[in-house]
């Protein structure tokens, strides 16, 4: 059980800053929380609890907010247009 609870917990905490959020969220250490996200200690029953909470809480906000569209690859950019300058260039014999 704990262990599945540190795998959304880990999940939840990618983002810059997650964990910090976290321990103030919880009033602990930020090593404290890579502690137990790194599986060095255990968070005693009433951290287990508060974490549970805190993680049901920002798995709902995810779902909430719509997941942010990434890009295809190959379609980082859109084309450039052509200028009719540019493609005058293009039309003149090199010499």
């Amino acid at each position: 059980m704990l262990q599945q609870l540190l795998i959304r917990v880990r999940r939840a905490t990618i983002k810059r800053g997650a964990k910090k959020a976290l321990a103030d969220a919880l009033g602990v250490q930020k090593a404290q929380v890579s502690q137990w996200l790194a599986g060095k200690r255990s968070p005693n029953a009433e951290d287990a609890l508060r974490l549970l909470k805190w993680v049901t809480t920002a798995e709902a906000q995810q779902k909430e907010t719509p997941a942010v569209l990434q890009a295809q690859p190959g379609r980082l950019t859109r084309k450039s247009k052509v200028t009719s300058n540019e493609k005058a260039k293009s039309d003149r014999p090199e010499g």
